[in-house]
């Protein structure tokens, strides 16, 4: 027995919908399978009411936050070298990395070194 979705639903789904086609937008795989995974998502969890419903559509708000805001894809510029394009849209999040310099410098590290126990080391 299906539900009739809730407005809160409707728009929580309509949000991500939006956020993963600003997101995926030259990207007709990924825009696809990411679409086809949210509707899936939804509709597994549409028996669902109450407290926790409202945990899961706050979860797919989240979501779609991370993806307009956080999510940059790059297309690879030619074959024969490791350059990429990234396709960066008004909405995503452009920091100068100054919170990053600043914790490094209260820890007594210059930025760009590595920290202890260095990274990938065996």
């Amino acid at each position: 027995m299906t539900t009739a979705a809730t407005p809160a639903a409707l728009s929580a789904y309509r949000t991500l919908l939006r956020s993963i086609k600003l997101t995926f937008a030259n990207d007709a795989r990924m825009l696809t399978a990411a679409m086809t995974e949210s509707r899936d998502i939804f509709r597994s969890r549409s028996h669902v009411s109450g407290a926790e419903q409202d945990e899961h559509l706050k979860h797919a708000r989240e979501i779609a936050d991370v993806l307009r805001t956080n999510v940059v894809q790059g297309e690879r510029i030619s074959e024969s070298e490791e350059a990429y394009k990234l396709r960066i849209h008004d909405a995503t999040e452009k920091g100068d990395n100054e919170s990053i310099k600043k914790a490094q410098q209260s820890l007594g590290k210059t930025p760009g070194s590595p920290g202890p126990g260095k990274c990938c080391s065996a």
